[in-house]
C-alpha cells in the first residue's frame, strides 16, 4: 500500500486469455504495508503463455488494477557440461555426479517413470570449439581446467549473449 491510507480487502482474479483460473483474497493493508500472494496453477502446454491479475474492487487509480506477465514454459533445458579428457571417463566423476543431479545417466531408459527437464551433454574441452553455443540455456563447466585464449573468448561472447555460465575450480 503506497497510499495514505488503510487499503480495504480485495479479491484478485486470475486468468488466461478468457479462461479463469481462480481467486486469491489480500487482506487490508495499512499505509507502507506489502503482501505476498502465492498462487499455483499448471500449464500443459509448452510456450509462452500470458496471465493476467486484476482486482475486481476499482480504486482512484485505475492503472494499477491488473497486470499481465508472461510465463514461458519449455519442455526441456539444454545444458553443456564441458570437462577436461579424463574426468568424463571417470565413472564418479564430477561430470557423472552433475549428470546424475541434472536426472541424465547412462541408464536412461524409456522405463523410467519421470523425465527431468534438464538436457546435460557433455564434451570435452578439446571439442568445445566444435559445439554451437547458442543452442544451450547453460554451459557448467566442473572442473575449470587451463582454457586456451579462443576458449576463454568463445565463453565470453556466449554469455555477452545472455547465456548462462557455471564454473567450479
Amino acid at each position: 500500500n503506497v497510499g495514505s491510507n488503510r487499503s480495504e480487502p480485495v479479491l484478485l482474479e486470475w486468468e488466461q486469455g478468457d479462461e479463469p483460473l481462480g481467486v486469491s483474497s489480500v487482506a487490508a493493508l495499512n499505509p507502507g504495508q506489502t503482501a505476498e500472494i502465492e498462487f499455483e496453477h499448471q500449464i500443459s502446454l509448452a510456450g509462452p503463455h500470458a496471465v493476467r491479475c486484476k482486482q475486481q474492487q476499482h480504486d482512484e487509480l485505475s492503472l494499477d488494477d491488473q497486470a499481465t506477465f508472461v510465463v514461458d514454459v519449455v519442455e526441456r533445458i539444454p545444458i553443456l557440461i564441458i570437462d577436461s579428457e579424463e574426468s568424463v571417463v571417470l565413472r564418479r566423476s564430477d561430470t557423472a555426479l552433475l549428470r546424475a543431479a541434472f536426472g541424465s545417466t547412462d541408464a536412461d531408459n524409456a522405463s523410467n517413470s519421470w523425465k527431468s527437464v534438464f538436457e546435460p551433454t557433455v564434451v570435452t574441452v578439446h571439442e568445445l570449439p566444435d559445439q554451437t553455443l547458442s543452442q544451450f540455456a547453460c554451459l557448467v563447466v566442473p572442473n575449470l581446467p587451463a582454457l586456451s585464449g579462443s576458449i576463454v573468448k568463445q565463453l565470453s561472447s556466449y554469455v555477452e549473449d545472455g547465456g548462462g555460465l557455471w564454473l567450479a575450480a
